[in-house]
């Protein structure tokens, strides 16, 4: 059985693919390589471990259920971290800014 949202996730993925390879193709570059959604998720998070931000951030931006607080912390700590969520999705977003002003 084939879930909704794999259909509508593979659907989208083909038309990222396709605006990537059309802009790929108009700068004589290769097309890209297979990838999935999960590339993405790791990538983002790889990145924003490299800016210092911390893995507990990245997790409840990737909405981890467990991970670096776990056990009884998870139990006793009830903070949604937003503001430092908020904080990290800026800076992400001002970094891939920055790439794509140097492209």
């Amino acid at each position: 059985m084939v879930k909704i949202h794999s259909i509508i996730f593979s659907r989208d993925k083909k038309k990222i693919d396709n605006i990537i390879n059309k802009q790929r193709e108009l700068r004589d570059v290769a097309p890209i390589q297979p990838w999935t959604i999960h590339d993405i998720r790791r990538s983002v998070a790889s990145g924003m471990a490299k800016q210092g931000i911390a893995p507990h951030v990245i997790e409840k931006i990737l909405n981890h259920s467990s991970g670096t607080i776990s056990g009884v912390a998870k139990i006793y700590n009830r903070y949604e971290y937003a503001q430092e969520t908020k904080e990290a999705l800026i800076q992400w977003h001002d970094y891939l800014m920055s790439v794509v002003e140097e492209s």
